[in-house]
């Protein structure tokens, strides 16, 4: 999942453990959850604990092609 950028790793030991369920984390597995995760008003703490999963940052590349 990706979330403000990061690249976020969500150990299975804390799908349990997720307020909102795990079903939610699960649904946004592999796509941007940045709207989902500011709608929800997370706290402080949800802030926190989502640092602790970021396994990097998303890199955006524009390619432009070169003309012969």
């Amino acid at each position: 999942m990706v979330v403000r950028g990061n690249v976020i790793e969500i150990p299975e030991s804390y799908l349990d453990q997720h307020p909102g369920g795990a079903g939610v984390l699960m649904e946004l597995a592999g796509k941007d959850g940045t709207l989902m995760f500011d709608i929800n008003n997370h706290s402080d703490s949800a802030v926190s604990t989502m640092k602790e999963f970021v396994v990097g940052k998303v890199c955006v590349v524009n390619i432009i092609p070169q003309t012969p």
